[in-house]
């Protein structure tokens, strides 16, 4: 097939991203930030070719994105294949957009942000790099069941709104998170136990 095109792409973390193109790209258009618009937003921190390779960009994001919960679009626009190949823009509509959303291999790197949370300005937090099936359970210091979320959307990610069973938003402190992460025979391949603070 004739024309520039990504051919494939891989999430490196959450705050990189490597995308393969069929033919070499042009210098000037492919560094320019501003053909890079994601949604929700996202700003690029940097845009460079990956081992100088002239059809990969390696791309970093100042949020993180893939398995956060929340599925990211990246749209790319007005990029053309280096002089060598003729200058080929990019096709509009079809492969020149992306959807990032993916989950973790383990939960070894799951984290919660924001970090600590202030209730007043976030009524939310977000529990990111899950495994496709996992269960939560949030508990005061003193070992009283808050809530338990679970994750089955395989988006990488649970949003949680800060309130505990009965739906009452709870108090400032330090909530201590147990993930349990189960396998497609819903046995218990993994756990992880972590901390995380709430201010108002």
């Amino acid at each position: 097939e004739q024309g520039l095109y990504i051919t494939s792409y891989k999430i490196i973390n959450n705050y990189t991203l490597n995308i393969i193109f069929n033919i070499n790209l042009d210098t000037l258009t492919s560094l320019n930030k501003c053909n890079y618009l994601f949604s929700p937003n996202n700003l690029l921190s940097n845009i460079s070719f990956y081992k100088s390779s002239k059809n990969t960009l390696q791309l970093s994001t100042q949020k993180p994105f893939g398995s956060i919960g929340k599925e990211y679009t990246l749209l790319i626009k007005n990029l053309v294949s280096s002089n060598q190949t003729g200058n080929i823009p990019l096709k509009e509509n079809v492969g020149n957009q992306i959807v990032l959303v993916t989950s973790a291999k383990n939960i070894d790197e799951a984290y919660v942000y924001p970090n600590p949370v202030n209730i007043t300005e976030h009524q939310q937090v977000t529990f990111a790099n899950l495994t496709n099936n996992v269960e939560i359970y949030i508990y005061t210091l003193n070992g009283t069941l808050i809530t338990k979320l679970i994750e089955e959307d395989s988006n990488g990610g649970i949003t949680w709104n800060l309130k505990d069973i009965e739906n009452k938003s709870i108090a400032s402190g330090i909530y201590i998170y147990r993930i349990i992460a189960y396998n497609e025979l819903n046995e218990k391949i993994q756990e992880k136990i972590g901390k995380f603070a709430v201010t108002r």
